[in-house]
């Protein structure tokens, strides 16, 4: 018994979209054709190859406010 033979390249079955300006299109563009590949080969790259860098909020950052809350609360 033989199983499902596999595809490759794998077979892109999903569908991810976004829209961006003219501008920033361009500018994608032209990084793609400059790294050789298609826009949506770049975007590809780009999505999986780079660590997402998060940014915490920050809801108040006065020291003295801090020192008032913490008085507070003693």
């Amino acid at each position: 018994m033989s199983g499902k033979k596999k595809e490759y390249p794998p077979k892109k079955d999903r569908f991810i979209g976004f829209k961006v300006t003219q501008e920033l299109y361009e500018v994608i563009a032209k990084e793609a054709a400059d790294a050789q590949l298609s826009v949506s080969e770049y975007c590809r790259t780009l999505a999986t190859d780079h660590k997402v860098t998060l940014h915490p909020e920050v809801v108040f950052d006065s020291e003295e406010l801090l020192k008032e809350l913490g008085d507070m609360g003693k």
